[in-house]
């Protein structure tokens, strides 16, 4: 018992709180999408912006608008080719994800997309891509 209580503040000690996460830093969509291996955004896609943030793992965000049928085609290249569904999307009414096995050459081991219809575009979506590391 007295072993467990000696160890307790130095492991209590290892935690560290998300306030010493670095904020997230704009980098060029280019080094952005390298991340996952991919070069460029999809065809007609506009407003973009990305950004990387770094702790115990990297995150890396693009948030762009796209033409539906532009996404999809673009997902074709990723690992499993993965679609737009709305099956376990949180707060999104479309989302896809893949993993990378082995890790991709960028560095990304997974990436989860986010999408929403534009409001009174013709099948335009708001598209939000997290790629990260473990």
């Amino acid at each position: 018992m007295a072993v467990l209580v000696a160890a307790l503040p130095a492991v209590a000690g290892c935690h560290q709180d998300d306030s010493s996460r670095d904020a997230p830093t704009s980098v060029p969509c280019t080094q952005a999408l390298a991340f996952f291996d991919q070069t460029s955004l999809p065809t007609g896609a506009t407003g973009a912006r990305c950004s990387t943030q770094h702790f115990l793992d990297t995150v890396v965000y693009l948030e762009f608008e796209a033409d539906h049928d532009a996404v999809d085609q673009w997902l074709a290249a990723l690992p499993d080719a993965p679609q737009l569904d709305d099956h376990g999307c949180s707060s999104s009414v479309l989302c896809a994800e893949a993993s990378f096995t082995p890790r991709a050459a960028g560095g990304a081991d997974y990436v989860r997309l986010y999408a929403d219809s534009i409001p009174g575009s013709d099948n335009r979506l708001a598209v939000t891509i997290q790629s990260f590391n473990t």
